[in-house]
């Protein structure tokens, strides 16, 4: 994250935390990460985006998407219960709000007081490969969905309530 936020940083990408955790549990029990690493950021997305970029890139299908994203929020879940120096972030907040993430940034990890969120970045989006800031693409993503997929995604949503409510996201009924 704090590569594509600016920094000199090498970290995995949005997706690899979670997958590295579960990966790190299965292999290694007694690897605790709140003891390896100190701090954190963790981070959220809407999961009708994310379920609707994860099927376009990686060609799987929407259930198996969608349960990515449960398994991820719920690990958020026990993340910030367990560990005692985080901040939560969520990918609208980043991209329509960066200037108050900066801040909140900042005031978590000092020494990233040059972090510069609106910098361009190189990213795979809906426009292909290009670099530019950080941009909100949840509606042209969730205008992707189908009728069938959305009703595949809520099928799974609906028996997670709490997680949406969690996060605060709105269910998309088609």
């Amino acid at each position: 994250m704090a590569r594509a936020l600016g920094t000199q940083s090498e970290v995995p990408d949005r997706n690899s935390t979670c997958v590295a955790g579960e990966i790190a549990a299965q292999y290694f029990p007694s690897f605790d990460a709140a003891e390896t690493f100190r701090i954190f950021i963790l981070m959220q997305r809407n999961p009708y985006a994310v379920a609707e970029g994860i099927r376009r890139r990686a060609q799987l299908s929407i259930e198996r998407c969608i349960q990515h994203w449960i398994r991820c929020a719920q690990q958020q879940m026990r993340n910030e219960k367990t560990l005692h120096h985080a901040i939560n972030l969520n990918y609208e907040e980043l991209s329509d709000q960066p200037e108050s993430c900066r801040k909140k940034i900042i005031n978590f990890i000092p020494e990233l007081d040059d972090i510069d969120i609106r910098k361009d970045v190189a990213v795979h989006s809906l426009d292909g490969h290009i670099r530019q800031p950080i941009v909100n693409y949840n509606q042209k993503q969730i205008a992707l969905l189908s009728k069938e997929d959305l009703a595949e995604i809520n099928r799974h949503l609906d028996k997670v309530p709490e997680v949406m409510a969690h996060f605060g996201y709105d269910y998309v009924r088609g």
